[in-house]
C-alpha cells in the first residue's frame, strides 16, 4: 500500500516549522510535490489569512537577521530576497530598515575575524583583501571607506 501523501496545508506547515520562507518558496515546494494549482493558491491563501506567510514582514526579518548574524551587506541582501521570490518593493523597504551604524559594525567585525589568519601578509595585500571581502558580502562603498578609514 502506497503512503498517502501530506495534504498541501500541512507539508506547507511542516516547510514554516523550521524557519520562515517567502509565497514564493512555499509555492514552489508545493509544486515540485505536484500538487494542484488550485490546491496551492489556497494553501497560500490559507497561510496568509492566518498570518504564516508574509512577504513584509520575512523580508524585513531575512535583511535585520542577515546584517546581524551574518554580517551582510545591503547590496547582497537585496540579491538574496529577489532569489528568494521576494516583491522588488518589499525589499526596498526592508532594505531602508537597515541603519549605517548596523552595516558598519556588521563590516568592522567581518574584518576582525579575519585579523589572525591575515597577520602575515603585507599592509597593501590585507587592504586589498579587505575591499574584496566586503564587496563580495555586499557592502555598499560608503561603508567599506568607512570601515577601512579606521582600520588598524
Amino acid at each position: 500500500m502506497a503512503k498517502r501523501p501530506l495534504p498541501p496545508l500541512q507539508y506547507a506547515l511542516y516547510l514554516l516549522k523550521n524557519r520562515s520562507r517567502s509565497k514564493r518558496e512555499i509555492t514552489v515546494k508545493l509544486r515540485d510535490r505536484e500538487y494542484s494549482d488550485e490546491e496551492i493558491n489556497q494553501t497560500v491563501k490559507d497561510l496568509e489569512q492566518i498570518g504564516f506567510l508574509d512577504d513584509k514582514k520575512y523580508a524585513a526579518n531575512y535583511a535585520h537577521d542577515k546584517v546581524r548574524i551574518y554580517r551582510r551587506g545591503r547590496h547582497r541582501i537585496f540579491l538574496e530576497l529577489l532569489q528568494k521570490g521576494v516583491p522588488k518593493d518589499l525589499i526596498n523597504e526592508a532594505i531602508e530598515q537597515i541603519e549605517m551604524p548596523s552595516e558598519l559594525e556588521a563590516a568592522r567585525s567581518l574584518l576582525k575575524s579575519k585579523e589572525r589568519s591575515w597577520a602575515n601578509l603585507t599592509e597593501r595585500k590585507r587592504f586589498e583583501r579587505s575591499i574584496s571581502l566586503l564587496q563580495r558580502r555586499g557592502f555598499p562603498g560608503a561603508v567599506i571607506r568607512e570601515v577601512l578609514k579606521r582600520a588598524p
